[in-house]
């Protein structure tokens, strides 16, 4: 998947600096307002985020590895919830640490891991709520305190949040770009001239109904062959097919054809079954070796 390959590379890196950056911020300010625990498990943090850095990209790249960090924070805000007890919102940091979840791991392949996460959370909160906030709770902390660590959250809810949209947004853009080119080299290797395959983009960009029999005449071959693949296909599926020869992705299909992308993923789900594909095949290669 593209968004993988990406949280693989640098945007992870980047991303860890930025949470780096927040917990020596937090830390600093510990050391003249917050409690000794709580300096301990930041300055922990500060270490675990610096080796993580440093780490092989074989262990980083592993899901179930970045999985175990994200449980390892639940767990601790979850003691820091029970210590300084609700008044202090720290059960705030929950919303931060789910706002990560669309950076490090993947919305697609990773949803087991996702809904897993979501269950210990709520088994957390449940279990503060259920014991009272008694778990840990320290009951010599201070007015000034509880107002330390009530700002500190919502300075972190402001930052990760930001923080979180930044990389959504810079995961998306470079998803699209590594799709756009991936896109040219394909057509690169189309046994047919580059300017015919640029003609047939603009025809189905503004929707002309001569789009079908003008992509016959360029690939001539390619309907008879997908026929005897699947003889029962009709021809908005046979549409499909070309848009998807010519590597244009979904959501721009919805868009030219004044379609759902609910509708365009049915039809290419029906295609799928039709020629008989398995998950692990990829209709975009498949289709482009016809």
């Amino acid at each position: 998947m593209p968004q993988d390959i990406f949280i693989k590379g640098k945007l992870l890196n980047q991303y860890i600096y930025s949470f780096l950056a927040l917990l020596i911020i937090v830390f600093l300010l510990d050391i003249f307002f917050a409690q000794t625990i709580h300096i301990y498990i930041s300055l922990g943090l500060c270490i675990l985020l610096i080796v993580f850095i440093y780490l092989k990209d074989q262990i980083k790249n592993n899901t179930f590895f970045r999985f175990c960090i994200l449980f390892g924070v639940s767990f601790l805000i979850f003691i820091f919830d029970s210590y300084y007890s609700p008044t202090a919102m720290v059960f705030l940091s929950y919303v931060t640490l789910v706002g990560t979840f669309p950076v490090v791991l993947n919305l697609n392949k990773d949803k087991n891991y996702i809904i897993i996460l979501f269950l210990i959370i709520a088994f957390q909160i449940i279990l503060n709520i259920s014991t009272d906030y008694n778990l840990f709770r320290n009951e010599n902390l201070t007015t000034n305190d509880i107002e330390f660590r009530r700002g500190n959250e919502v300075f972190q809810l402001v930052y990760f949040i930001t923080m979180n949209v930044y990389f959504i947004y810079k995961l998306q853009t470079a998803k699209l770009l590594h799709i756009k080119e991936k896109s040219s080299k394909v057509l690169e290797r189309l046994p047919v001239p580059l300017d015919s395959v640029k003609e047939l983009q603009q025809l189905a960009i503004t929707n002309n109904p001569i789009f079908l029999s003008e992509f016959r005449s360029v690939f001539p071959d390619f309907e008879i062959k997908l026929l005897e693949l699947a003889p029962n296909m009709i021809i908005s599926e046979l549409e499909i097919c070309a848009f998807v020869k010519l590597n244009i992705t979904t959501k721009e299909i919805a868009s030219y054809t004044k379609s759902s992308i609910r509708a365009v993923e049915g039809k290419k789900y029906r295609i799928r079954k039709k020629l008989a594909l398995d998950k692990e095949t990829d209709l975009y290669v498949y289709i482009n070796k016809i």
